[in-house]
């Protein structure tokens, strides 16, 4: 029986492999790679998803189509069941207006088999893809941080106590203590501030 979810590109029919070769450039990592039915796939990228599409169904008869989604953009990841098939839609940032139907939908917003960002599937693939869509969910909330982090501004620098009485040293050093404790003060920043302060 083939396998429909593995670590490389393999995993895909040619058609669906070449279409995801066109858009995957040297350096980038596949994490992982969903085969699901009538020519169409998902690849995740360490950055992004590219769902590809193949064939008659997708509206792709001659060739192959790539979408790709940011991790960063998405949303959520659903998964919608019927009583033998299922959908998976990725809902991210200009793919709202987009709804998935269920596995049948004909119509042009409702169609997984045709919309960029879904992939018709069985709940028998459903039940081996479950453990990927949820490194998935873990990939997509690590980008989302690492994309707010980069966004904050740094944390202020911590301020080292002036020259103040003798009577405040102690204090004044506890304080320097803790700050060096609490990694906010690099050892040459302690030294050179308890001999300020020493020295005061």
């Amino acid at each position: 029986m083939a396998k429909n979810s593995g670590r490389d590109l393999s995993v895909l029919d040619k058609r669906e492999r070449k279409a995801a070769e066109t858009t995957i450039v040297p350096g980038d990592h596949v994490c992982f790679v969903l085969k699901s039915v009538g020519g169409q796939g998902l690849v995740a990228l360490k950055d992004r998803v590219l769902v590809v599409k193949s064939g008659f169904m997708s509206g792709a008869t001659f060739g192959g189509r790539v979408t790709t989604i940011p991790l960063a953009d998405i949303s959520a990841i659903q998964v919608n069941k019927g009583m033998v098939n299922a959908t998976i839609e990725i809902l991210a940032a200009g793919y709202g207006a987009h709804k998935a139907g269920d596995f049948f939908s004909m119509g042009d917003r409702d169609d997984p088999w045709k919309l960029p960002n879904t992939l018709p599937a069985s709940k028998q693939l459903l039940k081996e893809f479950e453990p990927y869509l949820a490194e998935l969910r873990t990939m997509v909330s690590m980008a989302k941080n690492v994309r707010t982090h980069a966004t904050l501004p740094p944390p202020p620098a911590p301020t080292l106590p002036s020259t103040v009485p003798s009577r405040d040293l102690a204090s004044q050093l506890e304080r320097l203590v803790q700050l060096h404790a609490q990694g906010l003060l690099s050892d040459e920043e302690f030294s050179a501030a308890k001999s300020r302060l020493l020295a005061s």
